[in-house]
């Protein structure tokens, strides 16, 4: 029998995952720019990580534990991801282009090595880690967007808050022992955080380009 705590575990999982995938189907439709598009990507990823994860609490008990442990590593590999394609998204929104090429190296190096890495720890906490680089790179695309008074810096510091309020309940464990526990806390307060990000999200174009270089296409097209 599957242990209370752990019911209410993969119900807030699972919850988190309805969430993401019904924010990146929104997004996907609404969004201004392709910036947008890579974060719907990113909430289907986060979608998936959440069922694999509820999936694991739920039925830990009826599952080998080798299978187990490759659920897991699958979860947090796919939470890397979900990472990179927000960071992407906001490289596109924010860093100017003639450095896109080299952030994307930057980015992709460091999925590798986080994968990498969680694949041979497998432990959540190195996710969170790992979680707040994100976090400060999404605190310096909405300083970007405030700096060019371009919308939704706003709705991504709201969203970053909520990430980080859900961090922090995850690392001091608040509730653990209890039916309604830490890990059931972070899954609904990072639902709140997506549902932030995706409105955010939504206003999210590419980059516009400096005035030199516009004069230099001009004058490329004359």
């Amino acid at each position: 029998m599957i242990p209370t705590g752990e019911v209410v575990t993969m119900v807030t999982d699972y919850l988190l995952a309805v969430t993401g995938f019904g924010a990146a189907m929104w997004l996907w439709k609404s969004a201004d720019g392709v910036p947008g598009r890579w974060w719907a990507v990113a909430f289907v990823a986060t979608g998936v990580a959440a069922v694999l994860g509820g999936t694991s609490h739920g039925y830990a008990p009826v599952i080998d534990k080798q299978t187990h442990g490759l659920v897991w590593r699958l979860t947090y590999v796919t939470v890397g991801i979900a990472n990179f394609c927000v960071l992407y998204g906001a490289a596109l929104a924010a860093v100017p282009r003639r450095l896109l090429r080299a952030t994307a190296v930057v980015l992709l190096a460091r999925l590798l090595a986080v994968a990498s890495a969680l694949i041979v720890v497998a432990q959540f906490r190195y996710v969170l880690y790992d979680y707040a680089f994100t976090l400060v790179g999404l605190l310096a695309l909405a300083a970007a967007l405030g700096a060019r008074r371009r919308p939704g810096a706003g709705w991504v510091v709201a969203g970053v808050a909520a990430s980080a309020i859900g961090a922090m309940v995850q690392l001091t464990r608040v509730g653990q022992g209890r039916v309604l526990n830490h890990n059931d806390a972070f899954h609904v307060v990072q639902a709140i955080g997506i549902a932030l990000y995706a409105r955010g999200g939504r206003q999210l174009g590419p980059r516009p380009a400096s005035r030199s270089r516009l004069i230099h296409e001009a004058g490329t097209i004359l």
